[in-house]
């Protein structure tokens, strides 16, 4: 049974043999089994170092090594709790319909602002021009300034750029500002995937 501790020859093999009555024949020991009975079914050898156990009659081998256990020929089972590990779990806060998506999300309003309830976050093109913007409603459904061309890639900063560096670069703006706030770094997010090539 991996996980449990096994019976060591050394140790465990003579109350074994003494408890169920086994004869040696050559390197095995036989005799009844604990578990379903007969006369010669049941045999023990030195695996390793360690007592195996075997029935013939193949009876159900979880039940006798639990038996065996229960009888003191091997180290006993743990009991039931003592792998369980009891976790605590804070309440998850409930949100209305009109909380704000980064509240949902847990983010700060890297590089956005609030309008009402809504997130708007400024969108730029290749050359840091300001070209529209993209409104995250609270239930996270996205609409981006009527007419946007994001033929040649745009973009939305969480963080101003560096001269010259590393800069995060990902799609969406919530993913974006949690790896900003998580790295303390100037992140870029496209506002799709399709766009994501465009602003690499």
């Amino acid at each position: 049974m991996a996980g449990f501790e096994q019976a060591l020859w050394s140790e465990w093999s003579s109350r074994m043999i003494q408890e169920y009555g086994l004869k040696r024949t050559g390197k095995e020991f036989h005799g009844p089994c604990p578990n379903c009975g007969g006369t010669d079914r049941f045999w023990i050898e030195n695996y390793n170092g360690y007592v195996k156990h075997h029935c013939r009659q193949n009876c159900d081998f979880k039940t006798r090594d639990e038996i065996i256990r229960g009888d003191g020929c091997a180290p006993s089972l743990p009991t039931p709790n003592d792998n369980v590990i009891h976790a605590s779990f804070k309440e998850f806060p409930l949100y209305d319909t009109d909380t704000p998506y980064h509240r949902r999300k847990g983010v700060d309003l890297i590089g956005a602002r609030l309008d009402g309830n809504n997130v708007v976050v400024p969108l730029y093109d290749l050359n840091l021009e300001e070209v529209g913007q993209q409104t995250i409603f609270p239930d996270g459904n996205k609409r981006n300034s009527t007419g946007l061309d994001k033929s040649g890639g745009v973009f939305g900063l969480c963080g101003a750029l560096p001269e010259e560096g590393e800069v995060i670069v990902a799609e969406g703006w919530a993913t974006t500002a949690s790896l900003a706030m998580a790295t303390g770094m100037p992140a870029v997010f496209a506002i799709d995937c399709h766009n994501l090539p465009l602003v690499f």
